[in-house]
């Protein structure tokens, strides 16, 4: 999924709003890394990053610390409180939704501090993208999903708007 300028600026000024995530430095992990997901994560080059992708054929292209992983075996991958941030961008939609408290609980077992999640705001079918599977979209998600796992959340764009939307949660590990 690829973004606009405008539709990540406006995502930037919710996380700007709400939480320190450009303020602060440390370890960072980002869950489900790619290249032309999140072109705000530009704005993030002050952290120490460590990258958790699923798919093997798309962790070969990312730079930096790569771990091949399922964020559903994160608990195991990592140390207690390693990371002083966690991103979670436009991911959470690639697991049923029933698996997303156990995985909430998890990192913010390998969290310190502030827990950044990103998803499509309501119903936004995707199937797997050329080879890999992983990216189909498994849950559908709303505020109120976020709310009842502990998690404060803004929209950007309209319900069930696709690309043009998004849903935003934060909590502080």
């Amino acid at each position: 999924m690829v973004t606009t300028f405008e539709q990540e600026r406006s995502r930037a000024a919710v996380l700007r709003e709400n939480t320190p995530l450009f303020e602060q430095r440390g370890k960072l992990l980002y869950i489900g890394g790619s290249a032309g997901k999140l072109q705000l994560l530009g704005l993030l080059l002050q952290y120490d990053w460590t990258i958790l992708e699923i798919d093997s054929a798309n962790a070969q292209t990312l730079d930096g610390e790569v771990v091949v992983g399922d964020v559903r075996n994160a608990y195991d991958l990592f140390e207690p409180k390693e990371f002083d941030t966690i991103i979670w961008w436009h991911g959470p939609e690639h697991v049923y939704h029933c698996e997303i408290k156990g995985i909430l609980i998890d990192l913010a077992t390998l969290c310190k501090g502030l827990i950044v999640l990103g998803a499509p705001y309501g119903y936004y079918p995707q199937d797997a993208y050329g080879e890999n599977i992983h990216e189909r979209h498994l849950s559908h998600l709303r505020p109120e999903d976020f709310y009842q796992w502990g998690y404060k959340s803004e929209t950007v764009g309209e319900f069930e708007g696709g690309n043009e939307s998004c849903l935003i949660g934060w909590n502080f590990g």
